[in-house]
């Protein structure tokens, strides 16, 4: 194992003390004359996780840089405009590879904080309840330069503490993804008839696997901190990322002589 010679027991049992590395470990073990290549990761999870459906995925994010280090996730909260901004940014982010910044990350913030590159310019548009003091001013105008999110175009106003919908969440998501939308599919979900507005987002989002089927989508719902999460570990770029990450049997390789 790792180059040490480790003998079994009569019974075929043996111990070896490995040390682990802080994020992953690689373990080379030798045997039958073919080498095995194996990861062990330490992922850690949220404080209030402990037994939920979402701990591992979760966690992986937390791995990956895409959720940072804040003690508690807060599954049932529900999901805010403006922290739906931040995820967007927090996403391209990590497509792009943008520096991840290292700093104190206060407690209320999921999502870990990238350097935005365009967050010196001047917003293309005008926002009037955000302001460039305010913490999240650039996050929330980037989506809007990029037309991720959108204002009220009444009053030019984000609502940055308004909740956000599952159904806008998923417009959001799939403007980020600059997919085309398809509307001609079956729709799995009872509750979405064609007349809603965002038919044809939860439909697509539904066929690249987003989101997964069920009877109802409850598309006007708020929005919990949870199914974010869940739709994110979905999202087709950071599934490619988790698989080849976390996927270890391409890992394994024949001994030569």
């Amino acid at each position: 194992i790792n180059g040490d010679i480790v003998t079994p027991s009569e019974n075929g049992q043996f111990s070896y003390s490995l040390p682990l590395s802080e994020q992953r470990t690689t373990v080379n073990v030798s045997a039958f004359d073919t080498d095995k290549r194996h990861y062990v990761f330490q992922l850690n999870s949220f404080d209030d996780l402990s037994d939920h459906w979402l701990k591992i995925p979760a966690a992986k994010l937390r791995y990956l840089g895409i959720l940072s280090s804040v003690s508690e996730l807060l599954p049932k909260t529900l999901v805010t405009r403006q922290e739906m901004a931040v995820c967007l940014t927090a996403l391209e982010g990590y497509r792009q590879q943008w520096t991840l910044l290292d700093q104190e990350i206060p407690s209320s913030r999921l999502f870990s904080e990238f350097s935005i590159p365009t967050q010196n310019q001047v917003p293309s548009v005008n926002v009037r309840d955000v302001f460039p003091s305010e913490s999240l001013y650039s996050d929330i105008t980037f989506v809007l330069d990029q037309e991720w999110m959108s204002v009220d175009g009444e009053n030019q106003t984000f609502q940055p503490l308004q909740t956000i919908t599952r159904a806008q969440s998923v417009v959001a998501l799939l403007r980020l993804l600059d997919i085309p939308l398809d509307a001609d599919g079956k729709m799995p979900f009872w509750d979405v008839q064609k007349s809603h507005p965002h038919y044809a987002d939860i439909l697509t989002a539904f066929q690249i696997g987003i989101v997964s089927e069920s009877s109802n989508f409850y598309p006007d719902r708020p929005m919990t901190r949870a199914e974010l999460v869940a739709m994110i570990s979905s999202v087709p770029f950071i599934t490619s990322r988790l698989e080849e990450t976390f996927t270890y049997d391409k890992a394994n390789i024949a001994r030569s002589n």
